[in-house]
């Protein structure tokens, strides 16, 4: 994913979060989104404890990319994008 929305390492409360959630498997930060600071820079975290493969991590980068260039553009939507990766084949 990269680019504009770099991934980052969680620390501190969200890593902890990602270690008791561990079926969440990312989440876009920054700018407000997922109870951050309105003035952190746009980033996406990946579950160090998600045992998805690398496949359906690349995935999850993409969905979280989506979610803050959705943001930063006012798109609004009908459903929740995210993708249910327990349904995802390997390729």
């Amino acid at each position: 994913a990269g680019g504009k929305y770099p991934e980052e390492a969680p620390k501190g409360g969200d890593l902890e979060y990602f270690k008791a959630n561990p079926h969440v498997t990312g989440m876009a930060l920054g700018a407000g989104l997922n109870e951050s600071p309105t003035d952190a820079p746009r980033t996406i975290a990946i579950n160090p404890y998600s045992t998805i493969s690398d496949n359906a991590k690349n995935a999850v980068r993409v969905n979280e990319v989506l979610r803050h260039f959705m943001d930063e553009n006012d798109v609004s939507l009908d459903f929740e994008p995210t993708l249910d990766i327990a349904h995802l084949n390997p390729i």
